[in-house]
């Protein structure tokens, strides 16, 4: 038997673990720790999948020939404004004028993701590359925050994590969870909606609006929270691909 195996980082997280002992219900399917960043040359063509930080899984999968599911930079702000229920816009670092704005990295976290009353509030401003992109949204007040991962336009699993700004890690969506369910259809299903095969997609209760889309991120770096770490392991396999 073959066996395949799913390159971890060298740094020992909850979910990195989580995702390794996911691994052991599987015949054929193990973890390998790349404790140097590196796979040993003979197993790269077993490598079916890389878990860790944004740039170790870049580098690895680079090793291995893999190609990470994401969107595309730009896809934030093509989401159709009634799954946003925000203005939400992407422009260089360089030519953001607007103020008491959240602003975020489009691509990796050079900076932290919050709400800032100018541009140059952003801890270590001088020192950013000023032609990165970032998103700019209106501010807006949510309600609880979950985290879904998606498997070809179906979520596989879910957990909150946010609930009135606190830490709430739970299975259990703790608002209006008819309406999540309906919202979470009419969005997955929607054709203008461009989504990779697999992909971990956030959603949120907006206080007063409703229930709205946060953002996407790559399954191959996203926290688990309470997900279920077998639907995680089947979705993360399915965002690397040979």
């Amino acid at each position: 038997m073959n066996t395949k195996y799913i390159a971890l980082s060298p740094i020992y997280s909850t979910d990195s673990n989580l995702i390794s002992q996911a691994t052991y219900n599987k015949d054929d399917l193990r973890s390998i720790r790349c404790l140097k960043w590196d796979v040993p040359f003979d197993e790269r063509k077993n490598i079916i999948g890389v878990y860790g930080e944004d740039f170790f899984t870049t580098h690895v999968a680079g090793q291995c020939g893999l190609h990470l599911c994401n969107v595309d930079d730009h896809w934030l702000a093509t989401v159709p404004n009634q799954y946003l229920k925000r203005t939400v816009t992407r422009q260089k670092l360089k030519d953001v004028s607007v103020e008491d704005s959240f602003i975020k990295p489009v691509e990796a976290k050079y900076f932290k993701a919050g709400i800032y009353k100018t541009k140059e509030a952003i801890n270590g401003f001088n020192n950013l590359d000023k032609d990165q992109y970032v998103y700019i949204s209106t501010v807006v007040e949510w309600d609880c925050e979950v985290r879904t991962f998606v498997q070809d336009d179906e979520i596989k699993t879910q957990s909150t994590y946010l609930k009135d700004g606190q830490y709430y890690i739970d299975t259990h969506i703790p608002k209006d969870r008819d309406g999540f369910k309906k919202f979470t259809n009419a969005f997955l299903n929607d054709p203008e909606v461009k989504l990779p095969k697999a992909i971990v997609i956030d959603f949120g209760y907006i206080k007063g609006f409703g229930w709205a889309l946060i953002e996407a991120n790559p399954v191959y770096s996203s926290g688990i929270y309470a997900c279920d770490p077998l639907k995680v392991l089947e979705v993360l396999i399915k965002s690397c691909e040979n």
